[in-house]
């Protein structure tokens, strides 16, 4: 169906999104941080990596038919 594709496409573009988001949040608290960032950080950095990569995973999934 042609909505499952068009989902798939725009589900891969907000995991790139999330990728380039958390890439940025990393660089910029590496380079303005302080004793005042959250302990946190890492485990937000790491889940944006996370459900990036789970939405562009199930995306191609959705476009090659494996979830069918």
């Amino acid at each position: 169906m042609i909505w499952e594709k068009i989902i798939a496409v725009i589900c891969i573009l907000l995991g790139l999104y999330e990728f380039y988001a958390s890439y940025q949040a990393f660089k910029d608290i590496t380079k303005h941080g302080s004793k005042h960032t959250s302990p946190f950080f890492a485990f937000a950095d790491f889940y944006g990596y996370f459900f990036g990569g789970l939405l562009i995973v199930m995306a191609i999934q959705l476009l090659t038919g494996v979830l069918d």
